[in-house]
């Protein structure tokens, strides 16, 4: 259920924005097939690439997840030439498409998220690991 209303919800946000999965796939910075798997619900997008969507759309998480988009979603002329224009600079660029190892460095990162990220990293150092409960 939960992957029917995401997929649903990338595929109305993908298309009310007049993009392409591959120009969606380069924003993201993830392959073209693997932004097809959200689309089509057989995959879930993990949380830090939901925030990514949620931020290259200028749109709240909780939207994403939890509302069905196709009746309250509403794009604006200036979002779809930004991202038109980004996509395109990507391809001529033929950026890598593989994701930023760490959030705080991908371009769509909020400025909040990384304070919050650097804070973390300050307190607790770079370490992944998780510790054992």
């Amino acid at each position: 259920m939960l992957a029917e209303r995401i997929g649903k919800n990338l595929k109305h946000l993908r298309k009310k924005n007049n993009l392409t999965q591959e120009e969606v796939s380069l924003l993201l910075q993830i392959s073209r097939q693997g932004y097809a798997h959200f689309e089509n619900c057989r995959r879930l997008p993990d949380l830090e690439l939901i925030i990514l969507i949620a931020d290259l759309y200028r749109i709240p998480t909780d939207l994403l997840l939890c509302h069905d988009l196709t009746q309250i979603y509403r794009s604006t002329p200036s979002l779809r030439q930004h991202l038109k224009e980004k996509a395109k600079a990507l391809m001529q660029q033929g950026i890598d498409k593989e994701p930023y190892p760490d959030y705080d460095m991908h371009p769509y990162a909020s400025p909040k998220y990384a304070s919050q990220v650097a804070e973390s990293k300050a307190v607790y150092g770079n370490s992944k690991k998780r510790t054992g409960h």
